[in-house]
């Protein structure tokens, strides 16, 4: 394909029509999860309200975790860890199944084997059957491999492939026989060409799903489920009689509650009926019965490409209430905490690379960039005593020297005893379960000690007034209750620019009860009572403060931090268990501070990983005291990319020590004679600097090996335990 014709399929708002579908789905996804429904268990008190405030019945709280966005996003990696190349199958969709998804806990619907497909298929995977045979009728039936679950997972296969319907059919077909089959598979692909075709300039729902339609094979269910609905929605039959008309059609012994081409009916009468207005055909899906937060998500996606941002902006205040967050925990450990700019970009990434066109990150990569319209990446006014709302977070043209979007901070009634200040999370959030208990949503923060920040402001030309900004950032203290640390200062003028770069400490000298401590340099002291050492990092920030009544504009260019850490994984000084939720547990069983040890990982059967850290971390070592209590083999991983991607030292049968990679299978690069017996605590020590590895046990160098093959560049530390028990003492990280 010529560049000229890639270029024309990748419209100049090709990132912007992205990050406006998946806000889009993250907005339906949220109205929907209170409003879910099926094919007959339908309130009659609702049925026909489309008129409703749907605001009062979504979840808003930008932290519910929904699992077809998860799962969607997290597939398509493949084209990431694989190569960006459209010929990955479906065995290539199952390996980053395995790799990503954490048993019982993370990205899949854990319904059980026969009840959840994808559980069932990932069971089946487990066990060494190949998708799709995972996923077929053959291993797992019908009732089960045709249920909904497989289209809201698909739109990212639309994303990566605008104006090109075969392709994304393609795609979304080999994604979904992981675990489904039949009519759920042509659904999830029907899913995709709609998203697909949405791209198209001034296209019509009813040709969007037309040419959804002639995509499918013929005469498939989901096929012909279209071309009735658009003969009767063209007839001019009122939505409630369609929808009849599907009951009479479309259930019964064929098509179960959980059948996937009735829940489809329920996007395809929304797209027809509902005006081309996405408010309007967001409560017309919740109230056709089929209102789940899968077809709302759908409708969503498919809205917001199709008009852009401008339709989105429409559900202006369902906007403002995501605030961008996305969480997406995995066994990716430093992902969990997202946003839908940073998604959307890698979405659009994953669609350039595969049509072999450049890719140039926004300011030169810089982790909170602000170059989408509307996007705050995440960042909010605080409200607290302290700081009570006094600032406004807009996106805003011009006001940056390396890009054409910045982030104003528009702020008034600033004075000697009050600042302003935003800030984003770095740290998963708490939620309440379904029994009502809190808990934390699975994953590691961002944003660690030793690493170096900077962030690039400007005070608005037409300020009056000087304004002084301070980076900050929240960790949890004693009791994990949130203490604030304060970095470098800068007093800015009118139209006065500024590059803070702050390298934070890994343990700080208490001053006061706050905790609070402004840092002038990257210089730091250590102290008998390191306050932020063991203590995760909640949150950063931004403030701005002045001695006398002050009101004005920040803009904030770009954020980023990078760097390896300087940190000590293990309890802190005091009470607290928020350090321990910093922890992915993709084991059996783990506890916290039993008897001598800090860490205590068990696996029952099969290799299992207590993972923390982020896939930036680059350049570094890690130290650990381990305890093998009863193991085939033990030891830590770093470079960790998931269950599957790693390097570790390993303490190995038959008294060896063993270096590993292990890119879904094990790899041995060296090996060598090492006594070592159960309850014996030995020191392993492994680091890289670029693709050089270097290990050590009990202070003697063991390995050095250069990777040549492939290497991994980056990721999280992990403790590694194959069939049995590990303990370990705390686990120090820093820079090779």
């Amino acid at each position: 394909m010529a560049t000229s014709a890639r270029l024309r399929k990748l419209s100049l708002d090709y990132e912007e029509r992205i990050y406006a579908g998946l806000l889009g789905q993250t907005i339906g996804a949220g109205l929907g999860r209170h409003h879910l429904g099926d094919v007959h268990t339908l309130s009659a008190l609702e049925l026909g309200k489309i008129g409703f405030d749907l605001t009062l019945r979504g979840d808003f709280s930008s932290t519910f975790v929904h699992d077809a966005l998860v799962t969607g996003l997290t597939s398509a990696r493949v084209l990431d860890d694989c190569g960006y190349s459209s010929s990955f199958g479906s065995p290539d969709i199952a390996r980053t199944w395995l790799n990503y998804a954490i048993e019982n806990r993370t990205m899949l619907w854990w319904g059980g084997r026969g009840n959840s497909a994808p559980h069932t298929a990932w069971l089946q995977l487990k066990k060494g059957t190949v998708a799709p045979v995972s996923g077929s009728m053959e291993t797992s039936g019908s009732p089960v491999v045709e249920q909904t679950g497989a289209e809201a997972s698909a739109t990212v296969w639309g994303m990566i492939c605008p104006n090109d319907v075969e392709g994304a059919t393609e795609l979304a077909g080999k994604a979904a026989r992981v675990a489904y089959d039949g009519e759920a598979v042509h659904a999830a692909q029907a899913v995709a060409a709609c998203i697909s075709a949405a791209f198209a300039p001034a296209i019509t729902p009813d040709e969007i799903l037309r040419a959804a339609e002639f995509a499918l094979p013929k005469g498939c269910a989901v096929a012909r489920l279209i071309a009735d609905l658009r003969e009767w929605s063209a007839s001019g039959v009122a939505w409630q009689h369609t929808r009849e008309r599907v009951l009479e059609r479309y259930s019964g012994s064929t098509f179960d509650e959980r059948h996937a081409v009735p829940h489809f009916a329920g996007v395809i009468i929304a797209l027809l009926m509902g005006n081309n207005e996405l408010p309007k055909s967001l409560a017309l899906a919740a109230t056709s019965g089929w209102g789940t937060a899968a077809n709302l998500g759908i409708i969503g996606c498919i809205f917001g490409i199709k008009n852009g941002l401008l339709g989105i902006e429409l559900c202006k205040a369902w906007h403002a209430a995501i605030d961008d967050i996305i969480f997406l925990p995995s066994a990716d450990a430093g992902r969990s905490v997202s946003n839908v700019a940073t998604e959307a970009l890698a979405l659009a990434r994953m669609g350039r690379e595969l049509q072999r066109v450049p890719v140039t990150a926004p300011k030169n990569g810089a982790r909170f960039h602000f170059e989408l319209p509307g996007s705050t990446q995440g960042f909010v006014a605080e409200m607290s005593t302290e700081s009570p709302g006094l600032v406004m977070v807009r996106n805003v043209a011009a006001h940056s020297r390396a890009g054409k979007r910045a982030l104003a901070l528009i702020f008034s009634s600033v004075n000697a005893n009050r600042s302003a200040r935003v800030s984003v999370a770095v740290f998963p959030k708490r939620v309440k379960n379904a029994h009502g208990f809190t808990e934390y949503i699975v994953g590691s923060p961002t944003l660690y000690p030793g690493q170096t920040i900077r962030a690039y402001v400007e005070a608005s030309g037409e300020n009056t007034v000087q304004a002084g900004v301070r980076p900050f950032i929240r960790y949890f203290g004693s009791n994990d209750e949130l203490r604030i640390l304060r970095g470098p200062e800068k007093v800015l003028l009118p139209d006065a620019r500024h590059e803070f770069k702050w390298t934070l400490p890994h343990a700080i000298d208490i001053v006061n009860p706050e905790g609070t401590l402004v840092i002038q340099s990257d210089s730091f002291q250590h102290s008998h009572h390191p306050a932020m050492l063991g203590r995760p990092i909640a949150e950063f920030g931004l403030e701005i403060f002045s001695d006398t009544a002050t009101e004005g504009v920040v803009y904030v260019d770009y954020v980023t931090w990078d760097g390896a850490p300087r940190v000590e994984l293990g309890p802190p000084a005091g009470s607290g268990s928020a350090w321990q939720h910093a922890w992915v547990n993709a084991a059996t069983h783990c506890e916290f501070n039993k008897g001598h040890s800090a860490l205590r990982i068990c696996q029952n059967e099969g290799i299992g990983l207590l993972i923390q850290g982020t896939r930036s971390w680059r350049d570094y070592t890690a130290l650990a005291n381990l305890t093998p209590r009863m193991v085939r083999s033990a030891g830590i991983a770093i470079c960790v990319q998931g269950l599957q991607r790693y390097y570790a030292l390993l303490l190995s049968p038959n008294n060896k020590i063993t270096l590993i990679k292990h890119v879904n299978t094990p790899t041995v690069l060296a090996e060598t004679n090492f006594a070592w017996s159960f309850g014996q605590t030995i020191e392993l020590s492994l680091g890289i600097e670029a693709n050089r590895l270097t290990a050590r046990a009990n202070g003697r160098d063991l390995f050095r090996f250069e990777d040549t093959t492939h290497p991994l560049p980056g990721g999280a530390f992990a403790l590694l335990v194959e069939e049995g028990c590990l303990e370990s003492a705390a686990v120090r990280i820093v820079p090779e």
